[in-house]
């Protein structure tokens, strides 16, 4: 959870809101230690494939904006985070909401 957000070794969220990917690559690895340089980077690779595919099922609600009086809330939220400024402030309140604000507004600022 304290990984920068523009890390390119980030594998997602765990937790109640977390992601498959993350939560898989807590549950498969042995021992997650975060000290010297691990020169075997296949662990990793894997669990950023599988990061890849939860995010493009994740997209699945993004490309399908829905129809008129049925707006995917996913895509509503997917598209506040494009245009939001990097310093926005977004506040949700509890429930479904809070998910999807979670996954589809990046934190930026």
């Amino acid at each position: 959870m304290g990984i920068q957000y523009d890390n390119p070794y980030e594998a997602g969220m765990t937790g109640l809101l977390g992601l498959l990917s993350a939560f898989q690559s807590m549950h498969e690895s042995d021992l997650i230690l975060l000290l010297n340089l691990k020169e075997d980077d296949s662990f990793l690779k894997a669990q950023l494939l599988i990061y890849d595919k939860v995010k493009e099922h994740l997209n699945t609600y993004v490309s399908d904006k829905g129809k008129k009086n049925a707006i995917h809330p996913e895509a509503v939220a997917f598209d506040l985070n494009k245009l939001a400024t990097d310093d926005a402030i977004f506040t949700v309140d509890t429930g479904m909401c809070c998910v999807w604000g979670a996954r589809y507004i990046h934190a930026a600022g």
